[in-house]
């Protein structure tokens, strides 16, 4: 399948709609090894007699309305959860500098003058609401990711053609399950490359980055298709008005953009695994 880069260091996008690529990669072409989000069978779950299935405990929309504040799965305490990688002591205690404005801050490594990311570890820790009900199997230690639980109003309207597959027939306009994909980048594509590279004495900190250029347009289109109601429910309430420096949490394009000829998704990320709640 013929692919476009859009970067000059890029993020892979597909040219086919969602749910046309692959049967079971609704949104990946390559045949390889992916994440894999299961459900856990724990107290946090209660057996339905009369839909014989095990459901969350709690609200679908509440539920929903926490992941809007929390779309980076990995615990903000996880050695893996930054972009980039930051200058350490000898005990491995990060070096700080004061700014002008007398804020403490950490500085970047550099690598032959280039933003080192942060892509060396694994994720092994995450986020209460996910990790009381989700296991993250095979994540790896070179990608940032990001998760989105679609409602069955968006899967018809964005992806009907995943709405329509017999997968999914059973849990068809139910607003009591949501629809869950783990969405993942190579964490070099979303450096900031902007400046670099920089002299061999210099001293970056952490607020003089945010994320490749390029990539911010993708953010605020992405941003854009989600409703009124969800962008006022979001942590991050539009990233350009703070300047991209919360990269660690934006929304990403979790829906298809599209221009005149053409339509665009995300390359990498996985099939939907279906979570039903308790209730709506």
């Amino acid at each position: 399948m013929k692919k476009t880069n859009l970067f000059k260091n890029p993020i892979a996008i597909s040219l086919l709609p969602l749910g046309l690529i692959a049967p079971t990669i609704l949104l990946s072409s390559a045949c390889k090894k992916q994440p894999i989000i299961l459900l856990k069978n724990n107290e946090n779950f209660v057996y339905d007699e009369n839909s014989k299935e095990w459901k969350v405990k709690g609200s679908a929309r509440i539920f929903r309305e926490n992941m809007l504040l929390n779309l980076n799965p990995v615990a903000e305490d996880d050695p893996a959860y930054e972009l980039y990688k930051f200058k350490v002591d000898s005990d491995g205690k990060y070096i700080y500098k004061v700014d002008g404005n007398g804020q403490k801050q950490r500085i970047v490594s550099l690598v032959d003058g280039i933003p080192e990311a942060n892509d060396n570890i694994k994720p092994t820790k995450f986020k209460n609401l996910y990790s009381n009900i989700l296991d993250f199997k095979e994540l790896f230690p070179k990608y940032e990711y990001r998760v989105y639980a679609y409602t069955n109003v968006e899967l018809q309207k964005y992806f009907p053609s995943v709405f329509s597959s017999s997968k999914y027939a059973k849990y068809r306009n139910r607003a009591d399950v949501l629809f869950m994909s783990i969405f993942y980048i190579p964490k070099y594509r979303l450096i900031d490359y902007g400046k670099a590279p920089y002299p061999a004495d210099a001293e970056v900190l952490e607020d003089e980055l945010t994320v490749d250029p390029k990539w911010k347009e993708y953010l605020d289109q992405g941003f854009n298709l989600f409703s009124d109601v969800d962008k006022s429910k979001m942590a991050i309430r539009n990233p350009g008005i703070t300047g991209y420096h919360n990269y660690l949490e934006y929304a990403w394009p979790f829906f298809p953009l599209k221009s005149e000829s053409k339509t665009w998704t995300l390359k990498d990320y996985t099939d939907p695994i279906v979570i039903p709640f308790e209730t709506e």
